[in-house]
């Protein structure tokens, strides 16, 4: 950061006075200090030049801290999209049934075997709860499950009816556990996995 044409424009060179009022205009990236007294008389060097090049110094600092933080933060932001990029892969390439569902019930994380099982794409499943998922019969014991899970905040195994590829009824053990959060108001994650003869299970 330099400071451009810091003139200091008197009628007349007098002896000191006191220190001007300051009137600073800012154009990024360098400053175009003027300084003007009470009177509209105007002075160059003493005591008010040293202080206006200590604050022209201070803001060159300021800016460079700035920058430096907004380079942080942009770094950050990069290493979090990528970390969410290589998690949403991982899980979609998983064999596994995943979800996360807020407090409500309602889904707002399915990885793409759950969307396939549903036979829907995983836009129609966020933001919907269980009733609106599932059948009812299905929907009944797995709003059941997820409510205890909430309450008693621990983990919890079951084996389930869900639907399977293409729809069909298969039995799955399911591992539920609570996510926690800042707020206090959990949310609920959990895997799904199909049984070996599930679908046997289910036909019996």
């Amino acid at each position: 950061m330099q400071i451009r044409n810091s003139k200091v424009e008197t009628r007349s060179l007098m002896a000191a006075v006191s220190i001007p009022v300051a009137t600073i205009r800012i154009s990024n990236p360098r400053f175009e200090i003027q300084e003007r007294n009470r009177a509209g008389s105007r002075r160059a060097g003493g005591r008010g030049a040293g202080e206006i090049h200590h604050l022209a110094v201070a803001f060159d600092g300021m800016a460079e801290v700035l920058e430096r933080r907004q380079e942080e933060a942009e770094r950050a932001r990069a290493a979090l999209h990528e970390s969410e990029r290589r998690f949403r892969l991982f899980m979609d390439m998983s064999p596994l049934v995943a979800f996360i569902k807020d407090a409500e019930g309602r889904q707002i994380y399915s990885n793409a075997n759950a969307a396939e099982a549903l036979g829907r794409p995983v836009r129609d499943i966020l933001g919907r709860t269980n009733e609106q998922i599932f059948p009812s019969d299905i929907a009944e014991v797995v709003s059941r499950n997820d409510a205890q899970v909430l309450a008693s905040g621990r983990p919890m195994e079951s084996i389930e009816v869900l639907p399977g590829p293409g729809g069909a009824p298969v039995a799955h053990m399911v591992f539920r556990f609570p996510i926690s959060q800042p707020d206090g108001r959990p949310l609920l994650g959990g895997v799904a996995v199909g049984i070996s003869g599930g679908r046997r299970l289910c036909e019996q």
